[in-house]
């Protein structure tokens, strides 16, 4: 707990004291495994309705930033994730259930920086294409500059359904980690 809290940045996050990431841990492999999506879709159906459940898996690709291709470590992410961190836009949106469902048009979501330093915080960056490793991406919105994943520095989400979009056919959905909230009661 104290390395944690001395090496580790604090997550900014309304409900920042009320977050955990959950790992899974078996005896013929070492400890502080991601949680596989199956494991996690069962722990989604099994939660009591004052908790909630976010996934999210670290990814680096190609991205045509402005006309510049850079490679930028983002994050593939359930439709609540932003919801559970309590995170708001700086601009448009952010990615919704209805992104994460099968089926649903490919969208991300930019870090505030790649808004200022790749556009120019272009106002009308919301609808603007984003090619992602030679597939293109409608940016629905930019995370507020406050926002902060909570294990990496991410530079674009994206939803976990767009997982084998995004990556060709690899599975990469079996590496998600999850974070839980437990809601706070007092309104």
């Amino acid at each position: 707990g104290v390395l944690d809290e001395t090496v580790r940045r604090p997550l900014k996050s309304p409900a920042g004291d009320r977050l955990v990431t959950l790992y899974n841990t078996r005896a013929a492999a070492p400890q502080f495994q991601a949680l596989s999506y199956p494991d996690y879709t069962a722990l989604c159906d099994g939660l009591e309705p004052r908790l909630a459940l976010a996934a999210f898996v670290r990814v680096f690709h190609a991205l045509d930033a402005g006309g510049r291709v850079t490679r930028l470590q983002g994050e593939l992410v359930s439709g609540n994730y932003f919801s559970v961190l309590g995170a708001r836009p700086a601009r448009g949106r952010l990615i919704a259930p209805a992104d994460d469902a099968n089926g649903a048009p490919p969208v991300m979501v930019i870090s505030y920086g790649l808004w200022r330093d790749g556009f120019g915080s272009a106002p009308d960056i919301a609808g603007h294409t984003m090619r992602v490793d030679r597939r293109e991406y409608t940016v629905v919105g930019v995370a507020a500059p406050e926002f902060q994943s909570p294990s990496y520095s991410s530079q674009f989400w994206i939803p976990l359904a767009r997982a084998q979009h995004a990556f060709g056919g690899l599975d990469v959905l079996h590496r998600a980690e999850a974070v839980v909230h437990e809601e706070d009661r007092r309104e």
